[in-house]
C-alpha cells in the first residue's frame, strides 16, 4: 500500500509486469513434468554438459538455448545492485517469501501478484473491477 500511495503509476507498472508470462519457460516446465531427472536435467543445462543435456525435453533444450544469449538491453554491470543487496540481506529474503505467498489473495482476485488498489478494486484488471475473491 505505501508503494500505491508514494508512486501509485510505478505499483500500477510492477503489478501488470508480475502478471506477463513467459511462453518459453513455461514450455519448459510443461516439459519437465514428465521426467523423473528434472533436476539433474537442469543442473547439466546450467553445467553445459551436452552429453547429460541431450537426455532433457526439447522445451527444456529450447529454453537453455535461448538463454544462452543475453537481451541487447541487458548488462552485467545493471545487475550489481540487486546483487549485492541479495548477498547482504539474504537472510531476510526467505522470511520475505514466506510472507508474500502466505498473504497471496489479499486482493478480491485472489490473485498472488495483485495487491487491492486503495478503492477495493482489483488491481490486475485491466478494468480494476473486483472478481470473486474464491480461490480455484
Amino acid at each position: 500500500m505505501k508503494a500505491r500511495q508514494s508512486s501509485p503509476e510505478l505499483a500500477d507498472a510492477y503489478l501488470r509486469h508480475m502478471s506477463v508470462g513467459d511462453p518459453l519457460a513455461d514450455a519448459a516446465v510443461e516439459g519437465l513434468t514428465r521426467c523423473k531427472a528434472a533436476h539433474r536435467l537442469i543442473q547439466a543445462g546450467m553445467d553445459r554438459d551436452e552429453k547429460a543435456f541431450a537426455e532433457a525435453p526439447a522445451e527444456l533444450r529450447e529454453f537453455f538455448e535461448q538463454i544462452e544469449t543475453p537481451p541487447d538491453w541487458w548488462s552485467p554491470e545493471s545487475v550489481h545492485a540487486g546483487r549485492r543487496a541479495f548477498h547482504a540481506n539474504s537472510d531476510l529474503f526467505i522470511p520475505a517469501f514466506f510472507v508474500v505467498t502466505t498473504t497471496a489473495g489479499s486482493c478480491p482476485c485472489a490473485s498472488a501478484s495483485c495487491m487491492p488498489k486503495s478503492d477495493g478494486s482489483c488491481a490486475a484488471t485491466a478494468s480494476g473491477t473486483r472478481r470473486s475473491s474464491a480461490r480455484p
